[in-house]
């Protein structure tokens, strides 16, 4: 029985790792010329978004549900008074509030469930919605990194969040699985990178 668990531990890390960037390879990066441009308030609000996200993602790291909550009620306070001017191009100001009511939504899921892995699912939808709202908005203070494990849930479905940085801490696995402990910490790949340029 143990040989049939360490086998399939083995398996689901080599699954995990199929996928995986080379260790020594940087990925590309889509370096995007900007067309539209921020004031510096809008820029330290999405700055501090981003920041409440880093701190909810290291939450799920390290399996903290009440630093995931706290981080989520900022979100969900600077969320709710954010808006955003400026931008002449009337689609793109839909489609901008459109990813905010999303993340809103995402947020407060969050807070409303119970289980960390609840609160992971809210958490990967938080990430798509927050992804398209960074390049949407062509945020530009440092490159956006999208990170995906391939076995997220159930060992099988993958989900994505977002980085400052190529290194991976995935917040699906985390440092206390229940299954892997903190052995798939670093499972997961950048799938998607965007810089854009000033």
């Amino acid at each position: 029985m143990r040989m049939l668990v360490m086998l399939f531990a083995l398996t689901s890390f080599m699954a995990c790792n199929s996928n995986s960037v080379p260790e020594k390879s940087e990925p590309g990066k889509t370096v995007v010329v900007k067309s539209i441009s921020l004031t510096d308030s809008t820029i330290n609000v999405v700055s501090s978004l981003f920041d409440q996200y880093e701190s909810l993602k290291n939450g799920l790291v390290d399996y903290n549900i009440p630093a995931v909550d706290s981080s989520a009620t900022f979100l969900s306070s600077i969320l709710n008074k954010f808006s955003i001017s400026g931008i002449q191009d009337a689609a793109l100001t839909d489609s901008i509030h459109y990813s905010i009511k999303n993340m809103e939504a995402s947020v407060n899921a969050i807070l409303a469930k119970g289980s960390i892995e609840d609160k992971k699912r809210s958490f990967s939808q938080l990430s798509e919605s927050f992804y398209l709202f960074l390049t949407r908005i062509q945020f530009d203070q440092f490159t956006l990194y999208k990170q995906t494990c391939p076995m997220a849930f159930n060992d099988n479905e993958s989900a994505s969040w977002i980085s400052r940085s190529t290194e991976i801490y995935n917040p699906y696995l985390g440092k206390k699985h229940p299954k892997y402990a903190a052995g798939m910490l670093n499972c997961g790949e950048v799938s998607d990178s965007v810089s854009f340029k000033k």
